[in-house]
Order: structure tokens, then C-alpha cells, then sequence
């Protein structure tokens, strides 16, 4: 009985190795691969890790661009901040929106208006429709009823006991 061992597309599949290669078309040369990327590595200069000093260098660089861009956000007024989240939150950019139509552009900025104003007006009912915490300037002592009084009336209050 006979085994066939050679396969189509593979190299000396169950062939003994003379050292020679086949070069019939079944497979790469491995000898010649070998010797190629030799040459090509000893062309090529080999990578060479940063010294201390220049990742020093590097970090100090990362730290300096970290802080500028903080004292940027800080810098800016609390409308521009919520300008910035607005566009953000619609995927567009100062610069696409300053590159759109004027008529798109002008919908556009009504339309962060809009949202901005909803912020804030949403926040203000919050704040409004909100009891202060127990025992803040603006709510009855625990011995008076149950109602809120404003600043000044509280105030008053202290003075006349």
C-alpha cells in the first residue's frame, strides 16, 4: 500500500529534504525569503527607544498641552461652554457650521439658541420648584409652621425675638 503525501499548493509535503528547493512552483524558497528579509532588515535602521532626557521631554510636552488646553475651557464664559456642549451634542463644529449656507446656518444657530434657553429655563424651574435643604436661610425654623419664608422676612423674624 501506498500514501500519497504531496498536496497541491504545499511544498515537499512528506518528501525528504535534500537541501535542495523545489523549485517546480509549489512553494516559496524559504533560503531565498530568509536571505531577503535579511537584507531588507540590515537596510533598514533599527528602531532606536527614546532616551530618558527625550521622554522627559515628551511628558513635560503632554503636561504643557493639557494645561493650556484647561486654562482654554477656563477661560471661556459659561454661554460659550454651553455653545460648545450644544454644537457638540449635534455633531457639528464651529468650523462646518461657519462653512454651512447662510439660510442652514441661520436654522442652525436658532436651533443652539433654543436649546440653550431650554437649559437654562429648565434649571431655573428646578431651582424654583425645589425646597431649600433643612435649616438654609430661606425655610421656617423647625418651631414655626411649615411654611418658607424669604430671606429678609427670616431675617426680620431674628431680629424681633
Amino acid at each position: 500500500m501506498h500514501i500519497d503525501t504531496s498536496l497541491p499548493g504545499l511544498t515537499n509535503a512528506g518528501q525528504r529534504h535534500t537541501g535542495k528547493s523545489d523549485r517546480s512552483g509549489a512553494g516559496p524558497d524559504f533560503a531565498a525569503t530568509l536571505a531577503r528579509t535579511r537584507a531588507e532588515n540590515a537596510a533598514s535602521p533599527p528602531a532606536r527607544a527614546p532616551s530618558p532626557e527625550e521622554k522627559a521631554a515628551e511628558a513635560e510636552a503632554a503636561r504643557e498641552a493639557l494645561w493650556a488646553e484647561f486654562r482654554a475651557y477656563l477661560e471661556k464664559t459659561p454661554a460659550e461652554r454651553m455653545r460648545e456642549w450644544v454644537l457638540k451634542t449635534m455633531g457639528i463644529s464651529e468650523a462646518e457650521l461657519a462653512a454651512m449656507p447662510p439660510e442652514k446656518r441661520m436654522a442652525v444657530e436658532a436651533e443652539i439658541a433654543e436649546r440653550i434657553r431650554e437649559k437654562l429655563l429648565g434649571r431655573q424651574e428646578k431651582e424654583e420648584n425645589t425646597p431649600p435643604p433643612p435649616g438654609s436661610i430661606g425655610q421656617a425654623p423647625a418651631g414655626l409652621p411649615g411654611r418658607e419664608l424669604g430671606a429678609v422676612a427670616f431675617l426680620a423674624n431674628l431680629r424681633n425675638d
